[in-house]
């Protein structure tokens, strides 16, 4: 979708809107590029199309809670290493206080260049990015493009990318790219590189969306005009024909969907090293463990419980934690998924049994280091709900090599 811009014309920048709960908003402003005036340039109007979303999102009182690069090379690094600090401002702004829209901006356009470039004299001020709003009150999105003006694309997206299509058929179309290379695939079939959903397989990653155009392609389905690339239309039908498919926007997101159970019944097996290198470097089985002990469910507020300290927490704040340290394991018990891992908030109790002021005894109850300069009573007499008989050989070793307190 685009806006609409002061005089009817509509804006040359892309972007989409998602409402993320709690009356807060999502913004994902498509990346410019490309020399002015050809046929390679994109959103030429990226910089005013930015100006005008935070000038009308002004009008409702919304306040900008934050701002991350959001391209493909910066998806390795922390938020923090992707955040764009609009000086002199800090967040949250209030952007019905803001003077002046071209200098916040700027603000906001100017360090770009300089996140997750290696360029001497930094990379493009043009990136994509996504912008966090939070309004004063409930809007919802139909309201909120009524706001924005927005303007959707004459020919509507669709959502039928995968109807037609077998397994067979991608497998297919995952065979030719690794024929001919992902350049020529893209060059032969359309598309662009994969924001957000790829397709691994054999230790490789393939370009979701691309891979699906040319599946139809194939087939002889048409495939012509914009397509939908969102979870219902892409990763959900994929995983369905038994593929694996990782969301590069969110560790949150299981590669299998959201169903542990799904993890519980899969027979495919990781092929090659658990470590691997492919567009980035990555843990291979990492997702995997999310899904498998139920925290792969791709909606960051849903409440699991922590299998150490046995509170409850929004699904964000957990972290799929090795009982044993995953550099310490052998590749035999780095597969050993269901057993090797555990749900750990990360308010505490993941660091602190990361660095050994926590442990588990064998009978599954929390042991703390009576010396350890941090208040840990709080864990007395607690039972952890992470501990099983077949995880207890990697607690074990956790209490002998890592536990900084006294032994059972």
């Amino acid at each position: 979708m685009k806006l609409a811009g002061e005089h009817g014309e509509t804006l040359d920048a892309e972007l989409d809107l998602e409402a993320i709960g709690n009356g807060r908003l999502a913004v994902t402003l498509d990346s410019a590029g490309g020399m002015s005036g050809t046929q390679r340039s994109r959103n030429r109007d990226y910089p005013l199309t930015l100006e005008t979303l935070l000038r009308r999102l002004a009008m409702v009182d919304a306040v900008l809670e934050d701002v991350l690069v959001d391209s493909r090379n910066t998806r390795t690094l922390t938020p923090r290493d992707r955040r764009i600090q609009p000086l002199p401002w800090s967040y949250p702004i209030q952007l019905g206080e803001v003077a002046d829209f071209d200098l916040l901006r700027k603000a906001i356009t100017r360090p770009q260049g300089n996140i997750g470039s290696t360029a001497a004299r930094g990379g493009n001020e043009r990136k994509r990015i996504r912008l966090t709003f939070v309004g004063p009150t409930q809007v919802d999105l139909a309201q909120i493009e009524e706001i924005l003006q927005v303007v959707r694309s004459s020919l509507p997206r669709r959502s039928a990318v995968s109807d037609g299509l077998t397994g067979a058929d991608v497998t297919a179309a995952l065979d030719e790219w690794q024929r001919i290379g992902r350049d020529a695939f893209m060059d032969k079939y359309g598309g662009r590189p994969a924001q957000k959903y790829v397709i691994v397989e054999g230790g490789s990653e393939f370009d979701a969306m691309a891979i699906l155009r040319g599946a139809r392609t194939i087939k002889g389905i048409d495939s012509a005009g914009p397509l939908r690339g969102d979870r219902r239309s892409v990763a959900d039908p994929l995983r369905a024909m038994g593929f694996v498919v990782d969301n590069l926007e969110s560790d949150q997101e299981g590669p299998l969907g959201p169903d542990p159970q799904r993890y519980a019944r899969w027979t495919g097996t990781f092929s090659g090293d658990t470590d691997g290198m492919t567009i980035r470097s990555y843990r291979r089985e990492q997702r995997f463990l999310r899904g498998v002990i139920g925290i792969g469910t791709g909606d960051p507020n849903r409440l699991h419980q922590c299998g150490i300290c046995g509170r409850s927490f929004p699904e964000q704040l957990l972290a799929a934690a090795h009982v044993k340290p995953r550099r310490e394991c052998t590749d035999e018990e780095r597969r050993d998924l269901f057993n090797v891992a555990m749900p750990a908030c990360t308010l505490g109790c993941d660091a602190l049994y990361e660095h050994g002021y926590l442990a588990v005894s064998a009978r599954g109850e929390l042991l703390c280091d009576e010396t350890a300069s941090v208040d840990l009573s709080r864990y007395d007499g607690l039972i952890a709900p992470a501990w099983t008989l077949p995880r207890e050989p990697y607690f074990a070793w956790h209490r002998v090599h890592s536990f900084l307190g006294a032994r059972e």
